[in-house]
C-alpha cells in the first residue's frame, strides 16, 4: 500500500470533516467536536497552511 502525504488542500475540507467526525463517532472519551475544531483550527490566526497535510491511498484521503 502506498500513501501519500500531501499539503492539505481547501477542496479537501469537506471530506476531512467527515474524516475527522467518522474517526471519533463511537470513541468513548469525547464531546463529539473534533471535526469542528479542526474547522477552528483553520479559521485562527495562528493558522499555517503548508502544516496542514493530509494522508490519501489510492485516491482517497485517508487521514
Amino acid at each position: 500500500m502506498k500513501v501519500l502525504i500531501w499539503q492539505e488542500r481547501e477542496d479537501d475540507y469537506d471530506k476531512v470533516y467527515e474524516l475527522v467526525r467518522a474517526a471519533f463517532v463511537s470513541a468513548e472519551h469525547t464531546n463529539h467536536d473534533e471535526q469542528n475544531l479542526v474547522v477552528r483550527l483553520r479559521n485562527s490566526s495562528v493558522f499555517f497552511p503548508e502544516l496542514s497535510l493530509r494522508a490519501e491511498v489510492a485516491g482517497e484521503i485517508v487521514g
